[in-house]
């Protein structure tokens, strides 16, 4: 069973080495959080306030 699961890793698991982050989530269909989370108008203010 361990081969069985090891071929599909092997044929269906992409390649993500030299891949930067952000394309990988491009690919995924992943936006970036980081940099909608913040309005341009509430930068250096804090979230809770």
């Amino acid at each position: 069973m361990m081969v069985l699961q090891l071929l599909w890793v092997h044929w269906m698991v992409p390649e993500t080495r030299g891949v930067p982050l952000e394309e990988i989530q491009k690919g995924l269909g992943i936006r970036d959080e980081s940099r909608t989370r913040f309005s341009a108008g509430s930068a250096g203010k804090s979230a809770c306030a």
